[in-house]
């Protein structure tokens, strides 16, 4: 389920994201971004990506054929997420 374009449980990478976006990485860090943070928010961001690629999709199969890289890492982070 998405509510305003996230998923109900939002990572705490996306929102810091969503932050960052909105008032920018100085006042929300005090800081300059670690490598391994902007890791972390590039790799949820693309999640979310391919996420939404797939649900708008009409066939998944074929969306999967056609974007081989966002389903295996959509495939990826559900089943780490599922244990």
């Amino acid at each position: 389920m998405v509510a305003d374009g996230w998923p109900i449980e939002t990572s705490p990478e996306l929102l810091l994201l969503a932050n960052i976006n909105k008032y920018g990485v100085e006042s929300v860090m005090g800081r300059p971004l670690s490598h391994n943070e902007i890791l972390s928010m590039n790799t949820a961001e693309a999640i979310v990506s391919a996420y939404k690629g797939r649900n708008s999709a009409d066939d998944w199969v074929k969306w999967g054929q056609d974007n081989p890289h966002q389903a295996a890492l959509l495939n990826e982070a559900m089943r780490l997420a599922n244990g």
